[in-house]
């Protein structure tokens, strides 16, 4: 037996909730909202900051630096657009990665608590992680933000420079590599515009695919201190994708097949009627040297 599975026999299965989402894309609240749903997470996170998200990132500070070493150490940064490889994934085991995320996890969660943790830096990671999952023993459930992709090109517009040719296809990676890593676990899409919208609705859906109750008190606390309509500094109607030219074609059809999803009803209901998920990703992995090369090409530019 090797030691990765004398590792995972060695450890209770512990309940883990993990946010996905690309950037900007609303995973700070539906993470804060987690809160009133009976998830813990932790007692080290990133402060606010002024400009950029002013009520808090949620982000577990010691995971948010773990993964930005990890997307260095395969030569990758929160911006790259390629995908994560399978031979990227191996190398992180062997340099020591894995049975680290492992330490890491097992520190944060609590006998009897259900911990959750957020970094958008995440989605784009997942194949490794699902590996630490696997391997420590962890449950995992997973909660994915959705956010129309011309706001998410706006803000990173707005906040970094971003053309928003590049949003687009980085949208595409985190939104893409979410759906297919968790195609077959426990997950929940999460419309944040919806959420914005009616946000105990939303809660209510979050503690139902949870089993969990919803503390009340926390949740009019978020209500009050946190939801408000000023955090949406752009909306669009889903069919508005299409009136974008910069957006390339896969990211308004992958938006407009999911956005319904993320609204009403559970994931895999209906991505089991989705067989386009498979070609989805058979066309964007066709364009990976193109994506190579814009990565290799704006990192010139910076």
């Amino acid at each position: 037996m090797n030691a990765s599975k004398e590792v995972s026999m060695s450890f209770m299965n512990q309940p883990i909730v993990v946010v996905l989402g690309m950037h900007r894309s609303g995973t700070s609240t539906v993470t804060r909202a987690l809160q009133a749903v009976g998830v813990s997470l932790g007692g080290r996170l990133m402060p606010a900051v002024p400009g950029n998200n002013d009520k808090g990132f949620f982000e577990d500070l010691d995971i948010v630096n773990f993964n930005e070493r990890l997307l260095s150490a395969v030569g990758h940064a929160w911006h790259s657009i390629r995908l994560l490889k399978s031979s990227d994934v191996d190398r992180l085991c062997e340099q020591g990665y894995l049975k680290e995320a492992i330490q890491l996890l097992r520190k944060k969660s609590q006998p009897g608590q259900i911990f959750g943790f957020k970094d958008p830096r995440t989605a784009k990671l997942l194949p490794f992680w699902l590996r630490v999952f696997q391997v420590g023993g962890f449950e995992a459930r997973y909660v994915i933000a959705v956010r129309h992709p011309l706001s998410v090109a706006d803000s990173l517009a707005k906040r970094d420079g971003l053309a928003p040719e590049r949003s687009y296809l980085l949208w595409i990676t985190h939104v893409l590599t979410s759906l297919r890593e968790t195609s077959e676990d426990s997950r929940i899409l999460v419309d944040y515009d919806a959420f914005v919208a009616e946000p105990q609705k939303t809660i209510g859906r979050l503690a139902g695919f949870l089993k969990t109750t919803v503390d009340t008190t926390d949740q009019a606390a978020f209500l009050r201190d946190f939801l408000s309509e000023d955090l949406r500094h752009s909306f669009y109607l889903p069919q508005d994708v299409w009136s974008d030219s910069a957006a390339v074609e896969l990211a308004k059809e992958i938006y407009t097949a999911i956005s319904d999803v993320a609204r009403n009803v559970e994931a895999d209901k209906n991505f089991d009627r989705l067989s386009q998920l498979d070609r989805w990703e058979s066309e964007f992995s066709r364009i990976q040297p193109l994506v190579g090369l814009v990565d290799l090409l704006s990192s010139g530019v910076a």
